[in-house]
């Protein structure tokens, strides 16, 4: 089950209603297509309603979270290297680092990441995330499958009380380069930074993205 269908089901349990999730996607590309990618899971917002929920269940609120699975699985994808997994369990922040040698290798690293199931198979065809060509960098988001759906919408009963808590929860995308941006093009709150605007982070919550996923997709123009 990949981590969004975890964290979608997540939203199922009553005491999450009042909390907030961050997952954020870091990416740090030279020109020639290689660079380093950092993804962050934040629940650290909820960490003490997970803790309360544990002690009271006796079950361990950590388990199935983090990518201590995902990583060895990126170590044998040709082109990525560095894996390094984190987990801080008592504030519920986990990420994976990696560097990419090329774009199809970092293609490779997030359909493992995003799409691969308990067994690390990823169904076909594999997802282009990003594309780099002419000095134009696209990145793309997958469509959500019916389960995370059906998850993050929930009965009609609760619709107000979900949209409140997709609300809450944010999905961000930033991405630093070494030329300047000319111009980014995206249906997410953009920000650039830097004096040469050489960083973009693109910002959506849950309820935009469970509504569209199309909403992350991003075109970033770079300046010759």
């Amino acid at each position: 089950m990949n981590h969004l269908i975890r964290i979608s089901l997540l939203l199922l349990l009553p005491l999450l209603a009042s909390s907030c999730l961050t997952l954020e996607e870091t990416y740090s590309f030279k020109a020639n297509g290689s660079g380093t990618m950092t993804y962050t899971m934040d629940m650290s917002g909820m960490a003490n309603l997970l803790g309360e929920a544990g002690r009271e269940s006796g079950e361990d609120p950590t388990a199935g979270l983090g990518f201590d699975d995902v990583g060895p699985r990126l170590k044998n994808i040709g082109g990525i290297s560095g894996v390094k997994v984190t987990s801080d369990n008592k504030q519920y922040i986990y990420t994976i680092a990696f560097k990419f040698a090329n774009i199809a290798a970092l293609n490779s690293a997030l359909n493992q990441l995003h799409r691969a199931d308990d067994e690390g198979i990823v169904a076909e065809p594999m997802h282009t995330y990003f594309e780099m060509k002419n000095g134009v960098v696209t990145r793309t988001h997958t469509p959500s499958s019916e389960e995370v759906v059906d998850a993050l919408i929930g009965e009609d009963e609760d619709a107000e009380s979900t949209r409140m808590i997709l609300e809450s929860m944010k999905y961000r995308i930033n991405m630093s380069f070494k030329q300047p941006i000319k111009t980014v093009y995206s249906a997410g709150k953009v920000e650039q930074s830097g004096k040469k605007q050489e960083k973009v982070l693109i910002e959506v919550n849950f309820a935009e993205l469970a509504a569209d996923t199309d909403v992350l997709n991003t075109t970033v123009v770079l300046k010759n």
